[in-house]
């Protein structure tokens, strides 16, 4: 049960224990064995301090001290990736909640995240066995908060009774991870886009790759020739929302002889993304690097759903994906049929429309499920030349990395996964004049869809198929400064 006091320096304590019936379902079962336990600490501001003997309480602790702290955002964070808004909140402003339905879906019935659930153990897309305790955790905490405060008995006027609060599972948390916390601006473009004549009327919004104002961060790593001491200074100022699942929750985790780490996660996941431990300290800066890029193809003039590759018309791949959506008292279905190709979805925008003759494949970099053992290996790293080493491993990182250590030696670099896609291979391989133009002025790669020979690059050592090698990634170490801004 949960119990409380006060502390002589005014915190209250409370102590939370999970029974094994509070886990989540495990679809397979990764680790059996006793429940879970944590020791919750709020001190100034009502940061919670969270400390446990293993990860798995901790991402209990953290579970149940973020629904007690921001149900509601993360109530409809898993409404939003189950895909249930338009069934619950009706299809939304220009049927915004539609176009994210059956983009969520459309993930849901590939069973990706399954796929990479059963992955080989050891690889680099599967998560370890630790990541999954933490995972599982974290949902144990969060049903229990749900469980002893009811719907009904929720505060927050903004989900209040909802019937879309309710207990999550493992597997929801994992998708959550798969699509990421940013609203993704290809739902509507990938979602309506179709065949010329078709019965859905084709996206022609403009361009979601031309660049976002307003995002911008700074960083500023201190080395050791310039500071007293001679150890390292890191002054991290990123630049995100105030309100909504993207603002920062600050917290601190203990696990005794293994981890002391405090930072700031995003709201709903378990993890410290910019922080430090008691030798290193690191921030992150919006990286400018492309995470994605597309594919021009040729289409088929008999049929536009048929593309050249390598000398034969190839079909595209169709799925049908339909939603519920609630109009007034009464709930229907939407139905639609998605196309991909090899390369990866069909997309219609303004810039990339589908014609008779041309069609455009979106291509992005699968981080898939990486971040949660991404992120335990940064937290017990020791300096930054082992962050450095663990990043090399998932490349998971979105962001330019500005970080120091204790010995006063900085780090910046943009480690992540970045399509590897070559100036050489970006100009042998446009084939159009719009997409020689999206390489000069937007760096963004459009390559032809029909040639083998013009797919993504691997190294020798990507950690995926397609991304630039970690050893070639931008990077520096120095002992008086690096920044980033």
């Amino acid at each position: 049960m949960i119990r409380s006091m006060l502390c002589a320096a005014g915190a209250a304590l409370a102590s939370a224990c999970a029974t094994p019936s509070d886990r989540a379902p495990l679809d397979p079962p990764t680790q059996s064995g006793g429940g879970f336990e944590a020791e919750i600490r709020r001190t100034a501001y009502g940061v919670p301090h969270i400390k446990a003997a293993d990860l798995g309480g901790i991402g209990y602790g953290y579970g149940y001290a973020s629904a007690e702290d921001n149900l509601c955002e993360i109530a409809e964070r898993y409404l939003t990736v189950s895909a249930q808004r338009a069934r619950h909140l009706g299809p939304g402003e220009a049927d915004a909640n539609i176009y994210s339905d059956l983009y969520h879906q459309r993930m849901i019935d590939s069973g990706r995240v399954e796929t990479l659930l059963n992955g080989p153990a050891g690889a680099a897309d599967t998560p370890t066995p630790e990541a999954r305790r933490l995972a599982q955790g974290y949902a144990a905490g969060f049903n229990r908060y749900l469980r002893e405060r009811g719907a009904n008995g929720i505060s927050d006027p903004r989900c209040k009774g909802a019937a879309w609060v309710r207990p999550i599972t493992e597997i929801d948390f994992w998708r959550h991870m798969y699509v990421g916390q940013t609203v993704d601006a290809f739902f509507e473009p990938t979602t309506r886009a179709a065949p010329p004549g078709g019965h859905q009327q084709a996206c022609r919004q403009p361009d979601p790759t031309l660049e976002t104002t307003g995002r911008a961060s700074n960083a500023y790593a201190i080395g050791r020739e310039m500071t007293k001491g001679g150890r390292g200074v890191l002054l991290g100022n990123p630049h995100y929302p105030w309100d909504g699942v993207n603002r920062f929750y600050r917290t601190h985790f203990t696990v005794p002889g293994d981890l002391n780490i405090v930072g700031i996660s995003y709201i709903g996941m378990p993890m410290i993304r910019i922080g430090h431990n008691e030798t290193l300290a690191w921030s992150n800066t919006v990286s400018t690097a492309r995470r994605h890029g597309y594919f021009e193809l040729t289409l088929n003039p008999a049929d536009p759903t048929q593309y050249l590759y390598e000398g034969r018309w190839t079909p595209m791949e169709r799925r049908t994906v339909r939603v519920t959506v609630k109009r007034g008292d009464a709930e229907g279905t939407v139905e639609r049929t998605l196309y991909a190709s090899r390369h990866g979805p069909i997309i219609a925008s303004e810039t990339f429309p589908w014609t008779r003759e041309r069609a455009y494949a979106l291509r992005t970099v699968e981080v898939g499920l990486r971040d949660l053992d991404q992120y335990i290996a940064v937290w017990r790293a020791s300096s930054v030349r082992e962050m450095k080493a663990a990043l090399a491993v998932r490349q998971s990182f979105r962001f330019n990395t500005t970080a120091v250590d204790a010995s006063g030696e900085a780090l910046y670099g943009d480690l992540g996964m970045i399509p590897n896609v070559p100036a050489a291979l970006a100009e042998r391989c446009a084939v159009s004049d719009m997409a020689r133009r999206q390489w000069r002025e937007q760096r963004m790669p459009v390559l032809d869809g029909s040639r083998a020979e013009c797919d993504w690059a691997t190294d020798a050592d990507s950690s995926a198929p397609g991304v630039a090698g970690a050893a070639g990634a931008p990077h520096q170490f120095r002992t008086d400064y690096v920044l980033q801004s």
